[in-house]
C-alpha cells in the first residue's frame, strides 16, 4: 500500500516538473519568429520616438533650420507610422497563431 502511494506521489511530482517542457513544445517556430519580429519592431518604435525627440531638441537649440526640421520630422513620423502599422499587423498575426495553438 505504501509503495503504491509513493509511486503515485512520484509520478505526480514528475508530471508537475515536466509540464512546462510540454507547454514550450506547443509553440511553433512560426510563433517564435513572429514574437522575435515583434520585439524588433518594438525596438524600432522606441528608436523612432527617440529620433523625433532628438529632432525637436536640435531644432529648439538652433542646430536645425526650419526647413531641415520639417523634412527630418516628416521622415521620422512616416517611419514611426510604418513601424506602428507593422507592429499592429504582427500582433494580429501572433494573436491568430496563438488561437490556432489553443484550438488544437
Amino acid at each position: 500500500m505504501i509503495e503504491l502511494v509513493a509511486a503515485l506521489l512520484f509520478l505526480s511530482l514528475l508530471m508537475f516538473i515536466a509540464y512546462p517542457f510540454f507547454q514550450a513544445a506547443e509553440a511553433s517556430p512560426t510563433t517564435i519568429r513572429t514574437q522575435s519580429r515583434l520585439d524588433e519592431l518594438l525596438n524600432e518604435k522606441e528608436e523612432a520616438y527617440l529620433s523625433l525627440k532628438d529632432i525637436e531638441l536640435d531644432f529648439r537649440m538652433g542646430k536645425l533650420s526650419g526647413r531641415d526640421y520639417e523634412v527630418l520630422k516628416k521622415e521620422s513620423e512616416n517611419r514611426a507610422i510604418e513601424v506602428l502599422k507593422q507592429i499592429e499587423a504582427t500582433q494580429a498575426s501572433l494573436g491568430s497563431s496563438r488561437k490556432t495553438i489553443k484550438a488544437k
